[in-house]
């Protein structure tokens, strides 16, 4: 039986990304001559909603993965069973039993 690939380790702490929109909403604020502080503000705040989407999305990817091993599995256990009841009932006509 093949070895699954296991899923890569999701971050589970701060990955940096609020702070680096922080930092590159800040160069953007004192480049246009803007509020810095609200520029890193805003900046901090759309690197969370990018690390939450980043997430979510590697999340969902897991999932459809982990669907798609159970449903081969699955598929593998159907056809052994079939080939075992068809073998059984090779050996039973075999032996002049009469199997349904």
């Amino acid at each position: 039986m093949p070895q699954a690939a296991a899923a890569p380790a999701q971050p589970s702490g701060p990955t940096g990304a609020r702070a680096r929109g922080a930092i590159g909403g800040a160069l953007i604020g004192g480049i246009a001559d803007g509020d810095v502080g609200a520029a890193a503000l805003t900046g901090a705040v759309l690197g969370g909603v990018k690390e939450r989407s980043a997430r979510r999305n590697a999340q969902q990817q897991a999932q459809a993965a982990s669907k798609q091993q159970q449903e081969a599995a699955l598929q593998q256990r159907q056809a052994g069973e079939s080939a075992y009841f068809k073998s059984r009932a090779a050996c039973l006509e075999g032996k002049g039993y009469i199997v349904k």
